[in-house]
């Protein structure tokens, strides 16, 4: 790394310690995954649990609001397109007004989010990887992220959104009760382990910032069961020509999404687990590779389990937080229309294990994508380098040191990025701060 960059980097560092003011970055392709899902009981004991007084007297009152701050340092000293260190970060703010306790609308809520980012993109402006190292990584903005309508009808059976919805929260392939990106269990930095696989961004499937206009469905006919069907706008890219967040554009190929899952009804339990298969179709047309012909739709199949390993058991008996949690994640998509056609993001966390740091998370993952014959065909037709896999590991722990604040030292690293054979590996040192407010 330069010297200059470097300094650069470390002023910036003590700055953001100083006053916690800028924050930073995203792509299209991860998830700022500031609401919560329509998944419930993964935030009932929540490691390093916390509520601000001026907080919960909002609460009590319907109104509840969170300014949370992000920032991430990364930088590979060997391998990729080159090397560099790089700083970005984002700020993100959601209010949620519970319309029952303000004007008296019984299972209402109006939900809204807004964020703030800016930095440099590691993976793909310098390593030239597949996927983000970084769950926040991407395009400088300054825009709404989120805002609809819920309601929810007939004793909690059907939920329903309708409004700017981040259907990849919704329907991507993570392990929702695990990894819930709006929970204080976040464990992962890489951006397939944190939010889902990448494969489903090529049906162009709605990720913070959220397309619009969208409406959501959510079933739970028992304890254990929950249907989610979704329809919604396959954007292929949401920062162009709406950069406030706040255009509905109907021009759009529409999508539509479907996931079905079970999930036991007490997170307590010694063994939780959640279980999710799903499908999304976008119903625009697509280029095969090889060939000038278009196709009418494109499909992302995907599947997931969540589950609790082992629990440390409480003196009266119930099970804790605290344990080991396990996530296996598959999806695969065509490969005549997409640049991978199998992905798989998997891993492992440990939950308070430490004497003492009863919130801390350590965890190991592994990422792999596969990328489609027909692509590397075309590739090699046009006598570029071929592509065949990419691999990524990351080992990270997570020091949760106050209510507002963590730090997570953070190491990964890259086989083949984006499965070019003429690009060396990337080993991958990071740090991730955490500022809640």
């Amino acid at each position: 790394m330069k010297g200059p960059r470097v300094s650069a980097l470390w002023v910036a560092f003590l700055v953001i310690c100083q006053y916690s003011l800028i924050s930073h970055a995203q792509n299209g392709r991860s998830s700022a995954g500031s609401s919560p899902t329509l998944e419930e009981g993964n935030g009932s004991e929540v490691p390093g649990g916390f509520m601000p007084k001026w907080r919960k007297a909002g609460e009590d009152h319907g109104v509840e609001f969170s300014l949370q701050d992000t920032y991430d340092f990364q930088g590979n000293p060997t391998g990729g397109r080159t090397q560099m260190g790089t700083f970005f970060g984002r700020a993100n703010g959601t209010l949620r007004l519970d319309l029952s306790k303000l004007v008296g609308i019984e299972g209402a809520t109006i939900y809204a989010s807004g964020l703030f980012q800016t930095g440099s993109n590691l993976a793909f402006t310098y390593i030239g990887a597949w996927d983000l190292t970084s769950s926040i990584a991407g395009t400088h903005t300054l825009r709404f992220n989120e805002y609809y309508w819920q309601q929810v009808l007939f004793d909690k059976k059907l939920t329903i959104r309708a409004g700017q919805i981040a259907a990849g929260t919704e329907f991507g392939n993570q392990a929702i009760g695990f990894d819930d990106q709006g929970s204080a269990f976040k464990t992962w930095i890489n951006n397939s382990l944190a939010s889902g696989l990448p494969t489903a961004v090529e049906a162009y499937l709605s990720t913070p910032p959220a397309g619009k206009p969208g409406l959501l469905f959510r079933l739970d006919p028992t304890k254990h069961v929950f249907i989610k069907v979704g329809a919604l706008s396959g954007s292929h890219n949401t920062f162009s020509g709406d950069e406030s967040g706040i255009r509905f554009d109907l021009r759009n190929a529409p999508i539509a999404a479907l996931s079905l899952g079970w999930k036991t009804d007490d997170p307590t339990k010694a063994h939780p687990g959640v279980y999710k298969l799903g499908i999304i179709h976008n119903f625009g047309h697509f280029p095969r590779f090889g060939s000038q012909a278009l196709t009418h739709g494109n499909d992302v199949a995907f599947g997931n389990v969540g589950y609790s390993l082992w629990r440390v058991r409480k003196p009266d008996g119930s099970f804790s937080h605290r344990g080991i949690d396990a996530e296996l994640s598959v999806a695969a998509a065509p490969r005549t229309l997409n640049k991978s056609d199998f992905e798989s993001a998997d891993g492992v966390r440990f939950v308070g294990l430490l004497p003492k740091r009863h919130s801390d998370i350590a965890a190991i993952g592994i990422v792999y994508a596969h990328f489609s014959r027909d692509w590397n065909n075309e590739l090699e037709a046009q006598h570029l380098p071929g592509r065949a896999s990419q691999t990524n590991l990351e080992v990270t722990y997570k020091f949760v040191f106050s209510r507002w604040f963590s730090i997570w030292p953070d190491f990964q690293y890259v086989w083949k990025p984006s499965g070019d054979r003429l690009l060396p590996d990337a080993p991958i040192c990071g740090l991730r701060l955490v500022f809640d407010h």
